[in-house]
């Protein structure tokens, strides 16, 4: 658990905390369009990958609201101890969610049995270690999902760096979307293990980067394979 101290004049603490809900607001607010919109393209045009893309941004946006409080501010007040559930079972939702996504968008079966398997028993052990947290309640670190995050997202980044070298041009998107979020993902994960300084992990500005940029690019990757698809 980290706790930064701060000391603030009390204007200026105002005046930060005022900038914050800001650009909170505009990740939140973003996410939220770019969800919406996919459920309205899935709904129209009855492509699965835009429901399973809306279901990410979900498990994204969550990461980000349960590391700053916004979970338990506006979910769940008057029940603190629900925060352990969340904190066990964001992190593999984030993984099953991403997973479905990239089998799906990739067409990582047809490409790598072998990274598709892996994909697949990555979120199976990470999944398993949140139902085993919930029955050895405290003897198992949450550094454990931290972890499975850092090789969920280094699997995703090899699977569409195959896929890309295979000559599906729609991974090329998705390659970027993954390094943007891989390299943020990297540094905050390392901060909340010990392992560099605490600010990376108590400052969201470089996860809430690292997610609007994969957000992107899997925009871009979305509409790139409609493009190929149709010229198909």
């Amino acid at each position: 658990v980290q706790v930064p101290l701060i000391f603030w004049h009390r204007d200026d603490f105002f005046a930060e905390s005022f900038h914050l809900q800001m650009i909170n607001g505009l990740f939140f607010g973003a996410v939220l369009i770019m969800m919406l919109y996919q459920l309205f393209l899935f709904l129209s045009t009855r492509d699965k990958l835009a429901l399973y893309y809306s279901i990410a941004l979900i498990s994204m946006a969550n990461i980000v609201a349960l590391f700053q409080g916004y979970d338990f501010l506006y979910i769940h007040p008057s029940y603190p101890a629900l925060n352990d559930w969340f904190a066990m079972f964001s992190g593999p939702f984030l993984v099953v969610a991403t997973t479905i996504l990239t089998r799906a968008f990739l067409q990582l079966r047809s490409f790598s049995k072998f990274l598709d398997n892996l994909l697949l028993a990555i979120m199976s052990l990470n999944v398993l270690v949140a139902i085993l947290m919930v029955i050895f309640f405290r003897q198992i670190s949450y550094g454990v999902h931290h972890v499975f995050i850092i090789v969920h997202c280094v699997v995703e980044l090899v699977s569409a760096a195959f896929c890309f070298y295979k000559k599906y041009r729609p991974a090329r998107f998705y390659l970027l979307a993954w390094f943007s979020i891989l390299t943020a993902t990297v540094l905050f994960t390392l901060s909340n293990l010990g392992m560099i300084p605490g600010y990376f992990s108590t400052n969201y500005s470089g996860l809430m980067i690292g997610f609007v940029l994969q957000m992107l690019f899997i925009a871009f990757a979305l509409g790139d394979r409609i493009n190929v698809l149709e010229k198909e």
